[in-house]
Protein backbone atom coordinates (compact mmCIF):
# COMPACT_ATOMS: atom_id res chain seq x y z
CA UNK A 1 0.00 0.00 0.00
CA UNK A 2 1.43 3.44 -1.51
CA UNK A 3 0.04 6.81 -0.97
CA UNK A 4 -3.12 7.31 0.78
CA UNK A 5 -5.85 5.44 0.77
CA UNK A 6 -8.89 5.87 3.34
CA UNK A 7 -10.81 2.19 3.84
CA UNK A 8 -7.93 -0.08 4.81
CA UNK A 9 -10.33 -0.83 8.30
CA UNK A 10 -13.63 0.01 6.92
CA UNK A 11 -15.77 3.52 6.41
CA UNK A 12 -15.13 6.31 8.61
CA UNK A 13 -17.35 5.54 11.91
CA UNK A 14 -17.51 1.79 11.06
CA UNK A 15 -16.92 -0.58 14.35
CA UNK A 16 -14.36 -2.04 15.99
CA UNK A 17 -15.06 -5.71 16.37
CA UNK A 18 -15.76 -7.38 19.60
CA UNK A 19 -12.30 -7.72 20.44
CA UNK A 20 -11.68 -3.89 19.76
CA UNK A 21 -9.52 -4.64 17.06
CA UNK A 22 -10.28 -3.29 13.80
CA UNK A 23 -12.39 -5.02 10.57
CA UNK A 24 -9.96 -5.86 7.67
CA UNK A 25 -11.39 -4.31 4.20
CA UNK A 26 -8.32 -5.55 2.04
CA UNK A 27 -7.61 -7.76 -0.36
CA UNK A 28 -4.81 -9.51 2.15
CA UNK A 29 -7.12 -9.97 5.23
CA UNK A 30 -3.81 -12.07 6.58
CA UNK A 31 -1.68 -9.22 6.49
CA UNK A 32 -4.15 -6.65 8.65
CA UNK A 33 -4.78 -9.23 11.09
CA UNK A 34 -1.05 -9.82 11.14
CA UNK A 35 -0.72 -5.99 12.47
CA UNK A 36 -2.85 -6.19 15.55
CA UNK A 37 -2.79 -10.26 16.50
CA UNK A 38 -0.31 -12.44 17.53
CA UNK A 39 0.51 -14.83 14.30
CA UNK A 40 3.15 -17.54 14.35
CA UNK A 41 6.38 -16.68 12.71
CA UNK A 42 4.79 -13.43 11.41
CA UNK A 43 4.21 -11.23 14.37
CA UNK A 44 5.33 -11.33 18.12
CA UNK A 45 4.05 -9.26 20.97
CA UNK A 46 6.12 -6.58 22.83
CA UNK A 47 4.48 -4.71 25.93
CA UNK A 48 5.75 -1.13 26.23
CA UNK A 49 4.59 1.81 28.71
CA UNK A 50 3.52 5.01 26.68
CA UNK A 51 2.71 8.13 28.81
CA UNK A 52 0.51 10.89 28.07
CA UNK A 53 1.97 14.13 30.31
CA UNK A 54 0.20 17.19 30.54
CA UNK A 55 1.88 20.27 29.42
CA UNK A 56 1.19 23.50 31.13
CA UNK A 57 1.92 25.05 28.55
CA UNK A 58 -0.25 23.72 25.93
CA UNK A 59 -2.53 23.29 28.40
CA UNK A 60 -2.97 19.70 26.53
CA UNK A 61 -1.75 16.05 27.21
CA UNK A 62 0.89 14.99 24.79
CA UNK A 63 3.05 11.87 24.14
CA UNK A 64 6.33 11.77 25.81
CA UNK A 65 8.90 8.77 25.31
CA UNK A 66 13.15 8.97 26.18
CA UNK A 67 13.92 10.25 22.44
CA UNK A 68 10.85 12.63 22.00
CA UNK A 69 9.14 15.29 24.41
CA UNK A 70 7.87 17.12 21.63
CA UNK A 71 7.23 14.90 18.47
CA UNK A 72 5.53 16.22 15.77
CA UNK A 73 8.86 16.43 13.57
CA UNK A 74 10.97 14.14 15.28
CA UNK A 75 11.11 10.79 13.15
CA UNK A 76 13.16 8.67 15.92
CA UNK A 77 10.07 7.21 17.24
CA UNK A 78 11.62 3.74 17.79
CA UNK A 79 10.59 2.31 21.14
CA UNK A 80 11.80 -1.05 20.87
CA UNK A 81 15.26 -1.47 19.33
CA UNK A 82 16.85 -4.51 19.75
CA UNK A 83 13.51 -6.37 20.97
CA UNK A 84 10.66 -8.28 19.37
CA UNK A 85 12.33 -10.18 16.21
CA UNK A 86 15.02 -7.78 16.96
CA UNK A 87 16.72 -9.21 19.96
CA UNK A 88 20.03 -11.13 19.12
CA UNK A 89 19.65 -13.53 21.79
CA UNK A 90 16.28 -15.28 20.44
CA UNK A 91 16.31 -14.62 16.95
CA UNK A 92 20.65 -14.85 15.89
CA UNK A 93 20.18 -14.87 12.27
CA UNK A 94 17.54 -11.92 11.98
CA UNK A 95 18.34 -9.20 9.53
CA UNK A 96 18.51 -5.73 11.44
CA UNK A 97 18.17 -1.98 9.25
CA UNK A 98 19.87 0.44 10.16
CA UNK A 99 18.30 4.46 10.43
CA UNK A 100 20.35 7.10 8.33
CA UNK A 101 22.74 7.59 10.63
CA UNK A 102 23.60 3.93 11.09
CA UNK A 103 21.77 3.19 14.63
CA UNK A 104 20.06 -0.10 14.43
CA UNK A 105 16.51 0.19 14.40
CA UNK A 106 13.50 -2.07 15.07
CA UNK A 107 11.30 -0.90 11.70
CA UNK A 108 8.11 -2.39 10.74
CA UNK A 109 6.49 -2.42 13.68
CA UNK A 110 2.69 -2.02 14.91
CA UNK A 111 1.04 -0.62 18.21
CA UNK A 112 -2.09 -0.82 19.87
CA UNK A 113 -3.08 1.73 22.69
CA UNK A 114 -6.63 1.39 24.90
CA UNK A 115 -7.85 3.73 26.96
CA UNK A 116 -10.94 5.29 27.98
CA UNK A 117 -12.04 9.19 28.63
CA UNK A 118 -15.39 11.51 30.02
CA UNK A 119 -16.74 12.97 27.57
CA UNK A 120 -17.58 17.00 29.02
CA UNK A 121 -17.99 18.60 25.74
CA UNK A 122 -15.09 20.59 23.49
CA UNK A 123 -12.61 17.62 23.54
CA UNK A 124 -10.47 17.85 20.32
CA UNK A 125 -7.89 14.69 19.74
CA UNK A 126 -4.70 15.69 17.10
CA UNK A 127 -2.75 13.24 15.32
CA UNK A 128 0.03 13.02 13.27
CA UNK A 129 2.60 10.23 12.62
CA UNK A 130 3.61 7.69 9.58
CA UNK A 131 2.57 5.41 7.55
CA UNK A 132 -0.76 4.21 9.16
CA UNK A 133 -3.18 5.93 12.01
CA UNK A 134 -6.32 5.18 12.68
CA UNK A 135 -8.19 6.40 15.65
CA UNK A 136 -11.08 5.30 17.26
CA UNK A 137 -13.63 7.15 20.02
CA UNK A 138 -16.83 5.00 21.28
CA UNK A 139 -15.20 1.87 18.97
CA UNK A 140 -15.91 3.80 15.82
CA UNK A 141 -13.31 4.98 13.31
CA UNK A 142 -13.17 8.61 13.73
CA UNK A 143 -9.69 9.27 12.18
CA UNK A 144 -8.50 7.50 9.15
CA UNK A 145 -5.01 8.29 7.87
CA UNK A 146 -3.72 4.93 5.65
CA UNK A 147 -0.93 4.61 2.98
CA UNK A 148 1.27 7.25 3.84
CA UNK A 149 5.35 7.43 4.68
CA UNK A 150 5.46 11.14 5.22
CA UNK A 151 4.25 12.62 8.57
CA UNK A 152 1.09 13.15 8.12
CA UNK A 153 -1.56 15.03 10.51
CA UNK A 154 -5.19 14.59 11.63
CA UNK A 155 -7.73 15.79 14.11
CA UNK A 156 -11.60 15.50 15.23
CA UNK A 157 -13.66 17.79 17.55
CA UNK A 158 -15.79 15.40 19.42
CA UNK A 159 -18.65 18.18 19.69
CA UNK A 160 -19.06 18.18 15.85
CA UNK A 161 -18.80 14.05 15.32
CA UNK A 162 -21.48 13.17 18.62
CA UNK A 163 -24.36 11.78 16.23
CA UNK A 164 -21.73 9.62 13.78
CA UNK A 165 -20.01 8.83 17.31
CA UNK A 166 -23.01 8.01 19.18
CA UNK A 167 -21.51 9.92 22.68
CA UNK A 168 -23.18 11.56 24.84
CA UNK A 169 -22.35 14.11 27.55
CA UNK A 170 -21.46 12.58 30.73
CA UNK A 171 -20.49 9.62 30.19
CA UNK A 172 -17.10 7.19 29.81
CA UNK A 173 -16.25 5.75 26.31
CA UNK A 174 -13.36 3.87 25.09
CA UNK A 175 -10.84 5.06 22.79
CA UNK A 176 -8.39 2.92 20.63
CA UNK A 177 -5.66 4.46 18.26
CA UNK A 178 -3.86 2.00 15.85
CA UNK A 179 -0.26 2.35 14.16
CA UNK A 180 1.92 0.96 12.23
CA UNK A 181 5.55 1.77 10.68
CA UNK A 182 6.32 -0.29 7.63
CA UNK A 183 8.94 1.67 5.92
CA UNK A 184 12.84 1.43 6.93
CA UNK A 185 13.27 5.28 6.94
CA UNK A 186 12.38 7.71 10.23
CA UNK A 187 9.20 6.84 12.33
CA UNK A 188 6.95 9.66 13.99
CA UNK A 189 4.64 9.86 16.24
CA UNK A 190 2.56 12.61 18.37
CA UNK A 191 -1.09 12.30 20.12
CA UNK A 192 -2.53 15.79 21.63
CA UNK A 193 -5.52 16.05 23.60
CA UNK A 194 -7.46 18.14 25.99
CA UNK A 195 -8.55 15.44 28.13
CA UNK A 196 -7.32 12.55 30.34
CA UNK A 197 -7.44 9.32 29.27
CA UNK A 198 -7.97 6.86 31.68
CA UNK A 199 -7.75 2.89 32.55
CA UNK A 200 -10.80 1.68 33.27
CA UNK A 201 -8.62 -2.10 33.87
CA UNK A 202 -5.38 -3.48 33.37
CA UNK A 203 -5.77 -7.33 31.55
CA UNK A 204 -3.83 -10.66 32.19
CA UNK A 205 -1.33 -9.51 29.89
CA UNK A 206 -0.71 -5.78 31.66
CA UNK A 207 -2.60 -4.14 28.43
CA UNK A 208 -4.36 -0.61 29.47
CA UNK A 209 -8.28 -2.59 29.14
CA UNK A 210 -6.69 -5.16 26.62
CA UNK A 211 -8.87 -7.80 26.20
CA UNK A 212 -6.30 -10.81 26.93
CA UNK A 213 -4.49 -10.94 23.33
CA UNK A 214 -1.31 -12.66 25.43
CA UNK A 215 -3.58 -15.89 26.18
CA UNK A 216 -3.62 -18.59 23.39
CA UNK A 217 -6.37 -21.02 24.03
CA UNK A 218 -4.68 -23.92 21.95
CA UNK A 219 -1.21 -23.06 23.44
CA UNK A 220 -2.16 -22.01 26.87
CA UNK A 221 -5.59 -23.48 28.16
CA UNK A 222 -5.77 -27.21 26.48
CA UNK A 223 -6.57 -29.52 29.28
CA UNK A 224 -5.68 -32.43 27.53
CA UNK A 225 -9.70 -33.52 27.16
CA UNK A 226 -11.13 -33.89 23.95
CA UNK A 227 -14.74 -33.42 24.75
CA UNK A 228 -13.74 -30.19 25.67
CA UNK A 229 -13.68 -26.61 24.11
CA UNK A 230 -11.00 -24.47 25.91
CA UNK A 231 -10.91 -20.69 26.30
CA UNK A 232 -9.34 -17.97 27.81
CA UNK A 233 -10.64 -16.16 30.80
CA UNK A 234 -11.82 -12.48 30.53
CA UNK A 235 -9.58 -10.30 30.18
CA UNK A 236 -10.35 -8.05 32.97
CA UNK A 237 -10.22 -11.73 35.42
CA UNK A 238 -9.00 -11.09 39.10
CA UNK A 239 -5.62 -13.02 40.16
CA UNK A 240 -4.74 -14.00 43.50
CA UNK A 241 -1.77 -14.66 45.10
CA UNK A 242 0.42 -16.84 42.80
CA UNK A 243 -2.33 -17.22 40.20
CA UNK A 244 -1.91 -17.09 36.52
CA UNK A 245 -4.61 -16.92 33.72
CA UNK A 246 -3.99 -19.96 32.87
CA UNK A 247 -5.59 -20.96 36.38
CA UNK A 248 -8.98 -19.32 35.02
CA UNK A 249 -9.08 -20.86 31.64
CA UNK A 250 -12.78 -22.11 30.54
CA UNK A 251 -13.55 -25.07 29.60
CA UNK A 252 -16.77 -25.75 28.21
CA UNK A 253 -18.61 -29.20 27.39
CA UNK A 254 -18.51 -30.27 23.55
CA UNK A 255 -21.74 -31.64 22.89
CA UNK A 256 -21.00 -33.17 19.79
CA UNK A 257 -17.67 -34.71 21.19
CA UNK A 258 -19.92 -36.04 24.11
CA UNK A 259 -22.36 -37.71 21.85
CA UNK A 260 -19.36 -39.50 19.58
CA UNK A 261 -17.52 -40.39 22.80
CA UNK A 262 -20.03 -40.89 25.49
CA UNK A 263 -19.55 -40.39 29.00
CA UNK A 264 -16.60 -41.76 31.21
CA UNK A 265 -15.82 -42.84 34.89
CA UNK A 266 -11.69 -42.32 36.13
CA UNK A 267 -12.10 -42.02 39.92
CA UNK A 268 -14.56 -43.86 42.23
CA UNK A 269 -14.56 -42.84 45.48
CA UNK A 270 -16.90 -45.22 47.59
CA UNK A 271 -18.59 -45.12 50.79
CA UNK A 272 -19.11 -47.11 53.86
CA UNK A 273 -20.85 -50.09 54.34
CA UNK A 274 -23.50 -48.55 56.12
CA UNK A 275 -24.54 -46.59 52.56
CA UNK A 276 -24.06 -42.89 51.80
CA UNK A 277 -22.86 -40.93 49.35
CA UNK A 278 -20.35 -42.49 46.15
CA UNK A 279 -18.14 -39.78 44.23
CA UNK A 280 -17.51 -40.48 40.63
CA UNK A 281 -14.93 -38.17 38.49
CA UNK A 282 -14.73 -38.13 35.05
CA UNK A 283 -16.86 -36.89 32.18
CA UNK A 284 -20.33 -36.59 32.23
CA UNK A 285 -21.13 -33.36 29.23
CA UNK A 286 -24.00 -31.38 29.39
CA UNK A 287 -25.21 -32.28 33.29
CA UNK A 288 -28.29 -29.46 32.47
CA UNK A 289 -30.38 -31.31 29.62
CA UNK A 290 -28.99 -34.64 30.15
CA UNK A 291 -30.84 -37.88 31.67
CA UNK A 292 -28.21 -39.35 34.23
CA UNK A 293 -28.97 -43.09 35.91
CA UNK A 294 -26.03 -44.81 38.18
CA UNK A 295 -26.72 -48.17 39.25
CA UNK A 296 -23.91 -50.21 41.72
CA UNK A 297 -24.69 -54.14 41.55
CA UNK A 298 -28.16 -54.49 41.57
CA UNK A 299 -29.33 -50.69 43.54
CA UNK A 300 -29.75 -47.18 42.19
CA UNK A 301 -27.69 -44.98 43.15
CA UNK A 302 -29.44 -41.11 44.18
CA UNK A 303 -28.38 -38.57 42.12
CA UNK A 304 -27.70 -35.41 44.50
CA UNK A 305 -25.23 -33.43 42.07
CA UNK A 306 -23.72 -33.27 38.73
CA UNK A 307 -21.36 -30.96 36.34
CA UNK A 308 -19.63 -31.92 33.70
CA UNK A 309 -16.45 -34.05 36.00
CA UNK A 310 -18.22 -34.68 38.93
CA UNK A 311 -21.02 -36.78 39.91
CA UNK A 312 -22.31 -37.40 43.68
CA UNK A 313 -24.60 -40.31 44.27
CA UNK A 314 -26.19 -42.14 47.65
CA UNK A 315 -26.27 -45.38 47.90
CA UNK A 316 -27.88 -47.92 51.07
CA UNK A 317 -25.85 -50.21 52.50
CA UNK A 318 -24.24 -53.39 51.57
CA UNK A 319 -20.55 -54.94 50.92
CA UNK A 320 -17.80 -56.31 48.83
CA UNK A 321 -17.41 -55.27 45.43
CA UNK A 322 -19.53 -54.70 42.35
CA UNK A 323 -20.07 -53.14 39.51
CA UNK A 324 -21.03 -49.82 38.05
CA UNK A 325 -22.88 -48.53 35.05
CA UNK A 326 -23.48 -44.72 34.13
CA UNK A 327 -25.72 -43.91 31.70
CA UNK A 328 -26.51 -40.62 29.99
CA UNK A 329 -29.09 -40.48 27.72
CA UNK A 330 -28.52 -43.00 25.01
CA UNK A 331 -24.69 -43.30 26.53
CA UNK A 332 -23.67 -45.69 29.14
CA UNK A 333 -20.22 -46.45 30.80
CA UNK A 334 -19.89 -49.74 32.84
CA UNK A 335 -17.14 -50.99 35.37
CA UNK A 336 -16.89 -54.17 36.01
CA UNK A 337 -16.17 -54.75 40.07
CA UNK A 338 -14.80 -51.17 40.60
CA UNK A 339 -16.80 -50.25 43.37
CA UNK A 340 -15.84 -51.63 46.78
CA UNK A 341 -17.78 -50.50 49.85
CA UNK A 342 -15.60 -49.13 52.34
CA UNK A 343 -15.37 -51.77 55.69
CA UNK A 344 -13.87 -50.35 58.75
CA UNK A 345 -13.48 -52.65 61.71
CA UNK A 346 -12.62 -51.43 65.27
CA UNK A 347 -11.24 -53.66 68.01
CA UNK A 348 -10.71 -52.70 71.48
CA UNK A 349 -8.08 -54.61 73.28
CA UNK A 350 -9.18 -55.59 76.84
CA UNK A 351 -7.58 -54.04 79.61
CA UNK A 352 -4.79 -55.37 81.30
CA UNK A 353 -4.62 -53.60 84.61
CA UNK A 354 -1.27 -54.06 86.25
CA UNK A 355 0.11 -52.18 89.74
CA UNK A 356 2.95 -51.29 87.94
CA UNK A 357 0.45 -49.94 84.99
CA UNK A 358 0.07 -46.07 85.21
CA UNK A 359 -2.44 -45.85 82.48
CA UNK A 360 -4.48 -47.42 80.12
CA UNK A 361 -3.57 -48.19 76.54
CA UNK A 362 -5.67 -45.82 74.15
CA UNK A 363 -8.34 -47.70 71.89
CA UNK A 364 -6.67 -49.28 68.95
CA UNK A 365 -8.49 -48.46 65.09
CA UNK A 366 -7.37 -50.51 62.58
CA UNK A 367 -8.50 -49.96 59.02
CA UNK A 368 -8.93 -53.34 56.66
CA UNK A 369 -7.85 -51.46 53.61
CA UNK A 370 -6.77 -48.12 51.92
CA UNK A 371 -10.69 -47.02 51.10
CA UNK A 372 -10.71 -47.13 55.04
CA UNK A 373 -8.01 -44.05 55.04
CA UNK A 374 -9.60 -42.31 52.66
CA UNK A 375 -13.24 -42.59 54.55
CA UNK A 376 -11.95 -41.28 57.69
CA UNK A 377 -9.84 -38.36 55.88
CA UNK A 378 -13.29 -37.17 54.74
CA UNK A 379 -13.92 -35.96 58.33
CA UNK A 380 -10.94 -33.26 57.91
CA UNK A 381 -12.07 -29.69 56.89
CA UNK A 382 -10.12 -27.15 54.82
CA UNK A 383 -10.49 -23.54 54.95
CA UNK A 384 -8.90 -21.25 52.43
CA UNK A 385 -8.83 -17.27 53.08
CA UNK A 386 -7.95 -14.85 50.53
CA UNK A 387 -6.90 -11.23 50.24
CA UNK A 388 -6.80 -8.76 47.55
CA UNK A 389 -5.33 -5.35 47.21
CA UNK A 390 -5.39 -2.39 44.12
CA UNK A 391 -2.99 -0.84 41.96
CA UNK A 392 -4.22 2.78 41.29
CA UNK A 393 -2.49 3.48 37.68
CA UNK A 394 -2.54 6.76 36.47
CA UNK A 395 -1.89 8.30 32.68
CA UNK A 396 -0.08 5.38 32.13
CA UNK A 397 -0.19 3.72 28.57
CA UNK A 398 0.37 -0.05 28.03
CA UNK A 399 1.08 -0.51 23.91
CA UNK A 400 1.54 -3.59 21.83
CA UNK A 401 4.21 -3.35 19.13
CA UNK A 402 4.37 -6.29 16.73
CA UNK A 403 7.52 -6.67 14.47
CA UNK A 404 6.80 -7.59 10.86
CA UNK A 405 9.03 -10.53 9.81
CA UNK A 406 10.16 -11.13 6.25
CA UNK A 407 12.83 -14.19 6.48
CA UNK A 408 12.01 -17.58 5.18
CA UNK A 409 7.74 -16.80 5.16
CA UNK A 410 5.93 -19.25 2.84
CA UNK A 411 2.59 -18.49 2.98
CA UNK A 412 1.41 -16.86 -0.45
CA UNK A 413 0.03 -13.69 1.51
CA UNK A 414 2.48 -12.92 3.51
CA UNK A 415 4.79 -13.23 0.26
CA UNK A 416 3.07 -10.57 -1.18
CA UNK A 417 3.26 -8.62 1.65
CA UNK A 418 6.58 -8.69 1.56
CA UNK A 419 6.99 -7.94 -1.82
CA UNK A 420 5.05 -4.99 -1.41
CA UNK A 421 6.89 -3.85 1.41
CA UNK A 422 9.87 -4.04 -0.47
CA UNK A 423 8.72 -2.09 -3.20
CA UNK A 424 7.66 0.67 -0.61
CA UNK A 425 11.53 0.67 0.47
CA UNK A 426 12.62 0.99 -3.10
CA UNK A 427 10.61 4.59 -2.87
Amino acid sequence: MNGPRLGIVGPLYSELLSDRTPVTNYANDLEIYSWYHEVENISTPVYYGLDMVYNPSLGKYVTQFPDCVSCASNAFFFPIDGKGWDDKVLYPNQYIYNDQNGVPRNYHFCMVLHASFMYTGGEIISISGDDDMFFYVNNRLAIDIGGVHSTTSGNTNLDQKRTELNIELGNRYPIDFFICERKTFGSSLNITTDFELLCEYTDFCGVCEGYGHCCKALRDCDDNEECTIDSCPSPNVTLSGNETFKDHCVHKADLACYDKYGVRVETVEPTLETGGNVTLLGRFGNYLTYQTNVTIGNQTCQLISINSTHLICSIGKGSGIHDITVKVNSKSWFGQSRFEYSKISVTIEPPSVTPSQQQQDPPKIENTNNSDKKALSKGVIAGIAAGAGAILLAAIFTTWYIKKRFDNIEHLRVKKLVESIKDQESE
